[in-house]
């Protein structure tokens, strides 16, 4: 399971910490994604969109071509159901708001696991 983050920031150290105490996680910054190899083990890759440089779509598509097979969940501060789902169309399998992240991260991969069997 990773963490994938734009900057190291207390935002993003405060996410890695609320991940780690909860699962085994590793956090990837996305400025070397792209340098990365593919890999192909099931997984769930949380994003935090808010702070990388290009457009959530551009994301997207080259975390999804590094990780095929991994369930990307995006982390926003999104609580209108419209930009919600903007996210969600691009094809994230899931969507978690910073503001309510501490009491949606279960419910979310319970969700999400559930859609899997």
């Amino acid at each position: 399971m990773h963490i994938l983050i734009g900057n190291d920031n207390t935002i993003n150290n405060r996410l890695s910490e609320e991940l780690l105490a909860l699962f085994p996680i590793s956090c990837l910054s996305f400025e070397v994604i792209e340098s990365l190899k593919e890999d192909y083990q099931e997984g769930y890759i949380f994003f935090n969109l808010l702070d990388i440089n290009v457009t959530v779509e551009q994301a997207y598509l080259l975390v999804k071509s590094k990780y095929p097979r991994k369930k990307i969940i995006g982390i926003h501060c999104f609580q209108v159901e419209q930009m919600i789902n903007s996210i969600l169309v691009l094809g994230f399998d899931a969507y978690i708001s910073l503001f309510n992240f501490s009491e949606d991260v279960e419910k979310t991969l319970q969700r999400i696991t559930q859609k899997e069997i």
